[in-house]
């Protein structure tokens, strides 16, 4: 699994475990409010007395559905394969969620070929092709039980399932499934917790009923999207763009850039054209800083949620503001813009997100999709988080407000990682249970080493940041080459291996003859002189 980097508030604890975004995501931090839940179920039950359902139709998926006022809908994760549509009901306390699973009847594939040694691969998950494999594969820490037997529509054959946790958690599931094994099977999902779930089942069963389903129709919208972008050829990589268009409904909009799409749900247009300018500048600057050895023609997605709570429901985790995540390839974070009367508006935490965030998604295509070690990847994000962007170019790098007092304490009190060790840190060690810490020292390493003149007047201490990376994509060619000539890049272990040992030359070709106990020692003094002033 690729990368993810989130970008954490101050001291916050290190990131868990990904969640099962395929299924409901929703997360345990929620389950204590026992109390919220039983008042929002009351709400919740007095406001569908009174509320009405609302029929929307996706003439590209085959789906006609009625669903609750209520319910709001929310973007699928880009690189979820069976999740075409979902709404959360953002009026209990823990938003229930509610998805349409559409799997396309494939033909199981034929028996595995030997290889030119006579030997057979490992076998492979069968194709996903049917609920049953669904449930298997996508669905491992769930158990399905049939309630009912539904209302064919046509060659659709219909079930109804409860789905519980394998071990109990306090969340639970619900699907209604339409099954045609010759062409597709449709699923509406529904996921909450178990004090919600009765209540929230009778509207998803309603939702069931007039579930309409037809043939799939080609997205109308497809081609007047070509045209667009053949008559503007400066936007790079059309296709990814369209896609990433076809994926927007509800108030969702876009902006195209050179090199990047940003899609944005908020109605703050100056904020979002600031946002546009500034990744193209900042991108300019990154370029400079990390000549990537080739042309980057990847388009970028820059994902701007309404507000926390969206971003939350999306996918974000509740101790960040942001992340870049290469799986998805997307950057995702929030208008965080304080509004206040009689006050001035203040974004900076935007942008601080924003800057940070585009250094990780840039660095992971210029240095070959392979993440430096995390001292250099999140205290180069946290140096240009303290970036000042006037005219479209980069103005000066400030101090990072997040960062500088944590690290002045810390240094005050003589409590930090030796520059010897942290320098090796691969990423478990880095994120432990002191993350807050480590992402303040790696910053002030970033600073000082970019910013003190002691640095610059130094010949060797001057070129540590760019003998890095410069080593760590050459390391990491030679061992693509290798695990490619040897047919291993699938194998995951050796693949993690070959990435260690590239940074491990990044750190060797960086820090050559550098006496570190020496640099140190010019970084604690030049750190002390900032905490005076």
């Amino acid at each position: 699994m690729a990368a993810r980097h989130a970008n954490r508030r101050p001291n916050e604890p290190r990131e868990r475990g990904g969640l099962t975004r395929r299924s409901m995501g929703l997360e345990r931090r929620h389950l204590p409010l026992v109390l919220a839940c039983l008042v929002a179920l009351l709400a919740c039950s007095l406001a569908r007395a009174q509320s009405r359902s609302l029929t929307e139709s996706f003439p590209e998926q085959g789906v006609q559905l009625e669903l609750p006022r209520t319910y709001k809908w929310l973007p699928v994760q880009p690189n979820e394969p069976w999740v075409v549509l979902q709404w959360i009901n953002p009026e209990l306390a823990i938003p229930s969620r509610l998805q349409v699973v559409r799997i396309d009847y494939v033909r199981d594939a034929g028996p595995p070929m030997p290889d030119e040694n006579g030997e057979l691969p490992e076998p492979a998950s069968p194709v996903i092709n049917s609920w049953s494999r669904y449930c298997t594969q996508a669905l491992p820490r769930w158990t399905t039980s049939v309630l009912e037997v539904g209302e064919p529509q046509g060659k659709f054959k219909a079930r109804e399932y409860e789905l519980l946790p394998s071990k109990p958690n306090g969340e639970r599931g619900w699907a209604y499934v339409w099954d045609s094994r010759s062409t597709r099977t449709y699923a509406l999902l529904g996921w909450t917790t178990d004090l919600q779930f009765e209540a929230e089942r009778k509207d998803w069963r309603a939702t069931a009923r007039k579930f309409v389903i037809s043939e799939p129709e080609p997205d109308p919208r497809t081609e007047e999207w070509r045209r667009f972008y053949k008559g503007r050829p400066r936007f790079k990589d059309a296709q990814y763009r369209i896609r990433v268009r076809a994926g927007l409904r509800g108030n969702w909009k876009h902006e195209d850039t050179e090199n990047y799409i940003v899609v944005y749900n908020t109605k703050d247009q100056p904020l979002v054209s600031r946002i546009a300018r500034d990744l193209e500048s900042m991108r300019t600057t990154f370029l400079e800083f990390f000549p990537p050895d080739a042309e980057m023609t990847s388009v970028s997605t820059v994902r701007l949620c309404a507000d926390r709570r969206e971003y939350l429901d999306f996918g974000g985790q509740d101790w960040t503001e942001g992340y870049w995540s290469a799986d998805t390839q997307e950057l995702v974070l929030y208008d965080s813009t304080q509004r206040e009367k009689a006050k001035r508006t203040d974004n900076s935490d935007t942008f601080r997100v924003l800057y940070h965030e585009a250094f990780h998604q840039f660095i992971h295509h210029s240095a070959g999709r392979l993440a430096p070690h995390s001292w250099f990847d999140e205290g180069f994000g946290d140096y240009f988080g303290g970036a000042i962007v006037k005219g479209g170019k980069l103005f000066n790098v400030g101090l990072n407000s997040w960062r500088e007092p944590t690290i002045s304490k810390a240094l005050e009190n003589k409590d930090f990682t030796p520059w010897r060790e942290i320098i090796w840190y691969e990423r478990d060690d880095f994120y432990g249970k002191r993350t807050g810490h480590a992402y303040a020292q790696a910053w002030s390493m970033v600073y000082f080493l970019n910013e003190s003149s002691v640095v610059r007047r130094h010949t060797t201490w001057s070129e540590i940041l760019p003998r890095y990376f410069a080593e760590l994509k050459d390391a990491w060619a030679n061992e693509l080459g290798v695990l490619r000539g040897d047919g291993n890049l699938e194998d995951d272990f050796l693949f993690r291996e070959a990435q260690k040992r590239a940074r491990g030359r990044a750190v060797q070709a960086g820090f050559d003859g550098v006496q570190l106990e020496e640099l140190e020692a010019a970084w604690l003094e030049f750190m002390g002189s900032l905490s005076k002033k």
